[in-house]
């Protein structure tokens, strides 16, 4: 009795095994079907944003700087999307070079200039000459995000931004401040 309810014990545990390993391949497989559409959505849904923004620049009105900064929200909603879809798999879309600070600085400012302009924002940079290895897409999004979020929660006063490049031993830090209420 022994031996058989070892061998019946044996085969329950395998086809567990194999009924959770089932399921997990499914899940997988679901998840990448999940993000190969919300990839293939978000480059479709592109082609109608340039379109508006070429109709509006071919035909102006009075609200032709209104809804082209309202398509560029959009376009950045959906860049964000995508970006994050594709940071479980960044090898997608993942390239290492040498980039310099101030350029990577810019590039975000640059993407969030309407909105510094109108806040009057004053923005300092400090020792940016420093050249650092990575993704260049990858950190101007992150940076765009950051200044996102400083004009998001802003005070009502003045914007203030400073970025800071340092050495520091065998790394480059970048610093970001603001002079907003910042978030708990």
């Amino acid at each position: 009795p022994g031996c058989q309810e070892e061998a019946l014990l044996k085969e329950i545990l395998h086809e567990l095994g194999k009924s959770m390993g089932d399921h997990v391949n499914y899940y997988k497989r679901t998840e990448k079907e999940y993000k190969e559409y919300i990839e293939l959505w978000i480059h479709e849904v592109k082609t109608p944003i340039a379109a508006g923004k070429l109709m509006l620049e071919n035909h102006p009105s009075e609200w032709s700087e209104d809804l082209k900064e309202e398509l560029e929200r959009i376009e950045g909603y959906t860049e964000q999307a995508l970006f994050y879809a594709r940071s479980a798999h960044v090898e997608k879309d993942y390239l290492i070079r040498p980039v310099l600070l101030k350029d990577l600085v810019a590039q975000a400012v640059r993407k969030n200039q309407k909105q510094l302009i109108a806040m009057g924002a004053g923005i300092q940079m400090d020792g940016l000459e420093e050249e650092v290895y990575s993704d260049e897409k990858w950190l101007v999004f992150i940076l765009h995000q950051i200044l996102s979020n400083s004009i998001k929660y802003s005070d009502k006063e003045k914007l203030k931004l400073t970025f800071t490049g340092r050495r520091e031993r065998e790394r480059i830090i970048l610093a970001i401040q603001d002079n907003g209420r910042g978030i708990k």
